[in-house]
């Protein structure tokens, strides 16, 4: 049995590890959310008692495991990829206006995490790390959660991935 919070996999810690590197990155980007074209919105939920909640943001998405019947921002989305993360217990928004006025107003970072939908490493970071109730309650607590899909959003992937490359010194899985 692994620790709680504990993925079995190495690998998993490093894709955090660059993922928390990049809120940073993303963080700072969300100054400029005004020149950002908006592109769906979030729930209208709120969990405002749990120490940390974002008001308007559900404490966890509608996961089966999470105790609550609705699905998080992602669920008016029409890319696949999005909508396999609709149902996580991670509060995700879309890449918008709307995420980025969250980090703003809340003066959170940003955990921005880009795939696609054939991406084999995607499917088992959706798996193992944000279907995980525990590892979603300290996402939930500590960043504005973002997931973008590359095939929808090339430019914003071709420049967090320079990112991710001058930070780690390597990209992608």
């Amino acid at each position: 049995m692994r620790p709680a919070l504990c993925p079995p996999k190495s690998w998993i810690w490093k894709g955090l590890f660059a993922a928390a590197a990049l809120t940073a990155v993303g963080y700072w980007s969300a100054a400029g959310a005004n020149s950002v074209a908006a592109t769906g919105n979030a729930g209208d939920q709120s969990d405002a008692h749990e120490p940390g909640a974002i008001a308007g943001v559900p404490a966890a998405g509608g996961h089966p495991s999470s105790g609550r019947e609705s699905p998080n921002a992602l669920a008016d989305e029409t890319s696949p990829y999005l909508l396999l993360h609709a149902h996580n217990p991670v509060n995700w928004y879309p890449w918008g206006r709307e995420a980025l006025e969250q980090a703003r107003r809340h003066e959170r970072p940003i955990f921005l995490s880009v795939g696609y939908s054939t991406c084999y490493w995607c499917h088992v970071m959706e798996r193992e790390v944000f279907s995980d109730p525990e590892i979603a309650a300290l996402m939930n607590r500590w960043f504005v959660n973002i997931k973008v899909d590359r095939e929808e959003r090339p430019d914003l992937d071709r420049i967090y991935m320079v990112a991710t490359q001058l930070i780690s010194g390597s990209g992608g899985g």
